[in-house]
C-alpha cells in the first residue's frame, strides 16, 4: 500500500544517523550546524562602554551642577589610562571605555566647552549611574550559550561566536551525496542524443538541492539499464564513502526499472516503495548496511518534489538541524481539481498581493515547470474530487530565493 508523505519521511528519519562533528574556522561557518552548544568566553560587551559622544563623569557630581575639569580622552581603541579625579570629566567616543571611577556619559549636546572646561547645560531628573553606558555583560555574560546543538548558523551568529572568543567552531559535517542518474536514455549536457535520447539534467536539480540542504555531491555517470553495471554504479558510490545515494529512474515497475531489484541483491532492505503521492508516486527507500539509498522518479518535477519532501529533511537531520522547510497558508489563485487517493503537491508562484499562482503546467516530466516558482503548495487526497475553490487557503512550503 501506498504509504503518505509523513509516513514515507519518519520512517526515513527513524534510520538517519548525525554526521560527525568538525571544526572549521569562524569565518567558514556560515551556512553549517553547530554540533554542540558554545559558551563566551567572556562578557560582551568586555567593558562597561559609552553609547554615546560626550563626556564620562561621575552621576552624583553631576546631579550638584558646576562645572568639571576635562582631564584626558577615552577614544574607541584607545581608553584612558588613569582614574577620574573629583569633579573631572573625560572625553568619551560612543563604544569606547569608560573610565575608571566615571559611572555615566553625558551627551555632549548637553554641554558647554571653554578652555578645558566642561559645563553641563541640561540634566534630566532620571540621570544617574548608567546613564548612557553600556554596562560589561549587558548583552551576554561569561560563560551564557551563544549557540546551541543543532542552530543553523547565519552571518549574526558567527559574528556573535567570534565576538564570544572563539576562533574554531564544533559543526556537523556535511553528509556525503553519491548522485546516480539511471537509463539508458540519459545523455550530459552538450551532446546531442540520438533519436530516444534526452539531456539529463536532475544533477543539476539534485546538486543544488543537496548543497542547499548542507550537504556535498558527488555526481556519477549516468547509467545504462542493466544489472549488472547498475550494481557496480552502487557498489562504487558505497566504495566511495557516501553516506547517502540518491538515483533518479529505474524504481517504477516496469522490466527496465531495476533499482530495487538489484539493490536488494546486493543485501539492501526495502523502508519504503510507493507513495501517496503526485508527482512522485514511485519513489522508495532502501537501507544498505549503514548507508541510505533514495530511489527518486526520474521525470524532473517528480525528482525535485520527492527530494524536497523526503530527501532534504533526512540530510537536515543527518546534521541536527530542523527540517520543516517554512510552510505559509496562501489562498490559490485558481480553482484547482485534487487527487483521489493521494496527496498533489502543486508548483506555484508567491504573487505580490500574498497568493500562490499555480504554474501553468503540472505535468511531471515538463522542465518549464520547475522554472521561477517558489512554493510547494500541499492539496491533500479527497475521495470525492471537490473542487478547491480560488480563494481557499493551503499549506505551502516556501522554497530559498536562490540557490548556492
Amino acid at each position: 500500500m501506498a504509504l503518505s508523505v509523513d509516513a514515507a519521511r519518519d520512517r526515513l528519519l527513524g534510520v538517519a544517523r548525525k554526521t560527525p562533528i568538525e571544526f572549521v574556522e569562524v569565518g567558514s561557518a556560515c551556512g553549517r550546524t553547530a554540533g554542540r552548544a558554545l559558551r563566551a568566553r567572556h562578557p560582551l560587551p568586555p567593558h562597561p562602554a559609552s553609547v554615546m559622544d560626550g563626556y564620562a563623569v561621575r552621576a552624583a557630581e553631576v546631579s550638584r551642577g558646576g562645572a568639571f575639569t576635562v582631564v584626558g580622552e577615552s577614544a574607541a581603541g584607545h581608553p584612558f589610562a588613569g582614574t577620574l579625579p573629583p569633579s573631572g570629566a573625560v572625553r568619551i567616543s560612543t563604544g569606547a571605555v569608560l573610565p575608571a571611577g566615571a559611572d555615566a556619559v553625558v551627551p555632549q549636546e548637553w554641554t558647554e566647552v571653554q578652555e578645558g572646561t566642561v559645563r553641563i547645560l541640561r540634566i534630566p531628573p532620571d540621570f544617574g549611574p548608567g546613564t548612557f553606558v553600556r554596562a560589561e555583560g549587558s548583552d551576554v555574560l561569561a560563560g551564557a550559550v551563544v549557540l546551541e546543538a543543532g542552530q543553523p548558523l547565519g552571518p549574526g551568529d558567527v559574528a556573535l561566536a567570534a565576538a564570544a572568543g572563539h576562533e574554531r567552531l564544533p559543526v556537523h559535517a556535511r553528509p556525503r551525496v553519491a548522485f546516480l542518474p539511471t537509463g539508458d536514455e540519459i545523455y550530459p549536457p552538450g551532446a546531442t542524443p540520438p533519436p530516444g535520447g534526452i539531456v539529463g539534467t536532475n544533477d543539476l536539480l539534485v546538486d543544488a538541492q543537496v548543497r542547499e540542504a548542507g550537504g556535498v555531491t558527488r555526481t556519477l555517470p549516468p547509467v545504462a539499464d542493466d544489472p549488472k553495471a547498475l550494481a557496480e554504479a552502487l557498489e562504487g558510490a558505497r566504495r566511495h564513502g557516501a553516506d547517502v545515494v540518491v538515483t533518479s529512474g529505474g524504481i517504477s515497475v516496469g522490466p527496465h526499472d531495476l533499482v530495487r531489484p538489484v539493490l536488494e541483491s546486493l543485501g539492501a532492505t526495502c523502508i519504503f516503495h510507493g507513495l501517496a503521492l503526485k508527482p512522485g508516486r514511485p519513489a522508495a527507500a532502501f537501507l544498505w548496511d549503514r548507508t541510505i539509498v533514495c530511489a527518486l522518479p526520474g521525470n524532473p518535477a517528480s525528482t525535485f518534489v520527492t527530494f524536497e519532501l523526503l530527501v532534504r529533511p533526512l540530510l537536515r537531520a543527518m546534521v541536527g538541524a530542523p527540517w520543516m522547510r517554512r510552510e505559509v497558508h496562501l489562498p490559490l489563485t485558481r480553482t484547482v481539481v485534487p487527487e483521489r487517493t493521494r496527496e498533489h503537491v502543486l508548483r506555484a508562484r508567491w504573487t505580490r498581493d500574498g497568493r500562490a499562482d499555480p504554474v501553468a503546467t503540472q505535468a511531471s516530466g515538463d522542465l518549464s515547470s520547475l522554472a521561477a516558482f517558489d512554493l510547494l503548495v500541499r492539496i491533500p487526497a479527497d475521495p470525492a474530487q471537490a473542487p478547491v475553490v480560488a480563494g481557499r487557503r493551503l499549506p505551502a512550503l516556501v522554497l530559498p530565493e536562490t540557490w548556492p
